[in-house]
């Protein structure tokens, strides 16, 4: 009796991982959270990005062909940017960026 009261119980233990395999599952879980958070981070630059490039463009719309305006807008534009811009988060990882159009603008000429 004392045999298979001994083979039940040591079939209800589940086998134990080998600490390579502990290892392997450790890496694998730190590797997917630096593929997440690489992921949103790479969202919020691209909204930034296109933020930045939607002003730009226009600042060069506004000035109309002009030389010196345009000159004005590679030289002032970064500057009237944030002068002018405000960014805020919109819910866990969003950021919503406005632009005071008419004082930008005015900034850059």
């Amino acid at each position: 009796m004392s045999d298979n009261h001994a083979l039940m119980t040591d079939a209800e233990t589940p086998p134990k991982k080998s600490w390579l395999l502990k290892i392997l599952g450790w890496l694998v879980s730190i590797i997917i959270l630096i593929v997440v958070a690489q992921f949103i981070a790479g969202l919020k630059s691209d909204q930034k990005t296109k933020f930045v490039n939607e002003s730009h463009s226009l600042a060069e719309t506004a000035c109309a062909g002009d030389a010196a305006c345009l000159d004005a807008v590679k030289s002032k534009f970064e500057v009237c940017l944030e002068l002018h811009s405000e960014s805020h988060k919109t819910g866990k990882f969003g950021r919503k960026y406005t632009l005071h159009k008419e004082e930008f603008l005015s900034c850059m000429k």
